[in-house]
């Protein structure tokens, strides 16, 4: 049987092995999305966000477990307490507006003998691929919309982040949802692409890299299936400072750039490899200026820069 290792970055060793989905067990839940889905979009809204609420409350009853869990996984450090704190803002955040996001537009300009409106109507079986750099917050920010606005919900999560599905699925269970209604399940890529191109998916939601987004747009077209696609890839950060800059331009450009930078290197999206900055910001000789700032941090492995200078 195929398996997904978890390698961790602490120690290189093997945090954790699951073993990939069989392609029956794959079709068998998307049947009991389906399923679920129909009897799911009837529900309430308030009901529904009723089971959003108990989901935040059966997930942070883990985090003593997550937060260590994480660390091993991905390489967060535990003093940052999880990713408890973006979660309960964006899931709060979706019940608080649901009610009003969901509701029917009506036409500014009534007809008489005619009444004109448009309704929001579930999507149907929503599949969410989540990265590993953010792994909670990434997926809540689109499986608890999809929940809410009435659709079921298939997550594949990354590799490197396996048990965060298994987080997510066991929080989802002790709230009581309906069988069906979210499933996680391991799949490797070519299953994915397979199942993409199947037609039996509404809606997928991926964040991750270029190549990936063009992965499953390539093996959903033609399904006429839609797409939520958040793409990410490394750009230089360009800082044209100004050689009047007061009372230099290395002060005002280098506390900028280095901690913005070396803070996302390797986590979030936006992580740069490289900065670009004019010749009169790059050569200052003064020390702890930006020059000698970014040649320090090549010494850190988190952080990778190249300086390079541009005409003024």
């Amino acid at each position: 049987m195929d398996t997904v290792k978890i390698k961790s970055p602490v120690d290189g060793s093997t945090y954790a092995e699951r073993p990939i989905a069989a392609d029956q067990a794959v079709n068998a839940a998307v049947e009991r999305a389906k399923a679920a889905q129909a009897e799911w979009a009837l529900m309430p809204i308030a009901e529904r966000c009723r089971y959003a609420l108990a989901f935040l409350d059966a997930l942070l009853a883990m985090n003593d477990e997550i937060v260590p869990e994480l660390a091993w996984q991905m390489g967060r450090p535990v003093r940052y307490g999880g990713e408890k704190g973006g979660v309960i803002e964006r899931t709060k955040y979706m019940v608080d507006i649901a009610e009003k996001a969901l509701e029917p537009v009506y036409a500014s300009d009534p007809k008489p003998g005619f009444r004109r409106y448009v309704t929001r109507e579930p999507l149907g079986v929503v599949m969410v691929i989540a990265p590993w750099n953010y792994p909670y917050l990434t997926a809540v920010n689109t499986i608890v919309p999809a929940l809410i606005a009435g659709s079921a919900v298939i997550l594949k999560h990354a590799a490197q982040t396996l048990l965060v599905g298994e987080r997510f699925a066991k929080a989802f269970g002790e709230a009581g949802l309906p069988k069906g209604v979210f499933q996680n399940l391991v799949m490797n890529h070519a299953q994915t692409e397979r199942l993409l191109g199947s037609g039996k998916i509404d809606h997928v939601n991926f964040t991750g890299s270029v190549a990936g987004g063009r992965a499953i747009e390539k093996a959903a077209a033609g399904t006429f299936m839609t797409l939520g696609l958040e793409l990410a890839r490394t750009r230089p950060m360009c800082c044209p400072t100004p050689r009047w800059t007061m009372p230099s331009p290395t002060w005002s450009t280098a506390p900028s750039i280095i901690p913005a930078s070396a803070a996302a290197a390797s986590s979030a999206s936006m992580s740069t490899r490289r900065s670009i900055t004019n010749s009169s910001t790059a050569s200052s000789p003064r020390r702890g200026t930006t020059s000698s700032a970014i040649r320090s941090t090549r010494r850190r492995p988190w952080a990778r820069w190249r300086r390079r200078a541009s005409p003024t």
